[in-house]
């Protein structure tokens, strides 16, 4: 991310984020179908096969319906840019916003990850991340 900003500005902190479309589950429940349906019409010879593909199907759509972020705090703004699938690497600023922009952590999330707001946007945060969103919440308070 530090490619990313202005020479003149320090980055404080960053974090890997993600949010879902919407309509993800029902896109990959009828990949899911799909795919089985391609598998059993190609007469993949067992269950367990066709359900693989199926499976399989439905992971693609998964991660085709998720935009993956990195939150950035420096100390002229709050910065989201989108981050590669694979790696956890900004490769773009999106947009700025504010340092007054919110930032707080939101009911849900499970285990290992967290939901947080962003300015208006909802995000998911690994638990790798947790401390880097803290860090931008507390800096922010200040």
């Amino acid at each position: 991310m530090l490619r990313l900003t202005h020479e003149s500005e320090s980055l404080k902190q960053a974090a890997y984020v993600w949010s879902r479309h919407r309509l993800m589950v029902p896109f990959a429940a009828a990949a899911f179908v799909a795919l089985a349906a391609v598998a059993w019409w190609a007469e993949l010879p067992t269950w367990s096969a066709r359900i693989a593909v199926g499976a399989a199907g439905a992971a693609v759509a998964v991660n085709a319906t998720t935009d993956y972020r990195v939150i950035g705090l420096s100390d002229e703004r709050l910065i989201v840019a989108q981050a590669s699938r694979i790696r956890q690497v900004a490769r773009s600023i999106l947009h700025d916003l504010p340092l007054t922009a919110p930032v707080s952590p939101e009911a849900g999330g499970g285990f290992v990850t967290t939901t947080w707001k962003v300015g208006d946007a909802m995000y998911t945060v690994p638990r790798a991340s947790q401390i880097a969103m803290e860090d931008i919440r507390a800096s922010k308070l200040v």
